[in-house]
């Protein structure tokens, strides 16, 4: 039954979609926090530089 959950077949571009939709459907006091961690962790900062250099 579980078969792949983790193991997922998404590509990258399945991987960010999914990603902003979960963003734009979340209440505002958890996209807060995502955002400030993002900001504060320094590997959001290097996932940053990765895309912005693709």
């Amino acid at each position: 039954m579980w078969k792949g959950f983790l193991g997922s077949s998404l590509s990258s571009t399945d991987l960010v979609l999914f990603a902003f939709y979960m963003f734009i459907i979340a209440p505002n006091n958890l996209r807060m926090s995502l955002v400030k961690h993002l900001l504060s962790d320094p590997t959001g900062a290097t996932m940053i530089k990765t895309y912005l250099t693709i």
